[in-house]
């Protein structure tokens, strides 16, 4: 049986080691970007849902919230109660929370 020599061994642990920085740096610098609604957008959807709804004669709160369920915008109906703000961001929340 023939015995690895020592530089052999040497190199093979060094290549090892590159490569395994190779696949660290790869894996570090996959990182996923997302794009998220801007605050001028969730203003204007959130006052254009309040309006539509005060035309029906509902009051409302409209709240905006982005992908990870945090809000971008409220809007209360002069009229709406005080319950309708946690209800609305509450829905907001679950809508973001439950897409896939």
């Amino acid at each position: 049986m023939r015995r690895i020599s020592k530089t052999t061994c040497t190199i093979f642990i060094a290549v090892s080691l590159v490569a395994a920085l190779v696949d660290a740096q790869t894996t570090t610098t996959a990182v996923r970007a997302e794009s998220n609604i801007s605050l001028a957008l969730a203003n204007e959807i959130a006052g254009a849902t309040v309006a539509a709804c005060t035309a029906d004669g509902y009051a409302v709160t409209a709240t905006v919230v982005d992908r990870a369920g945090g809000v971008r915008a409220v809007q209360r109906a002069d009229n709406a109660g005080p319950h309708t703000l946690a209800a609305s961001q509450q829905k907001a929340f679950t809508s973001a929370s439950a897409k896939t």
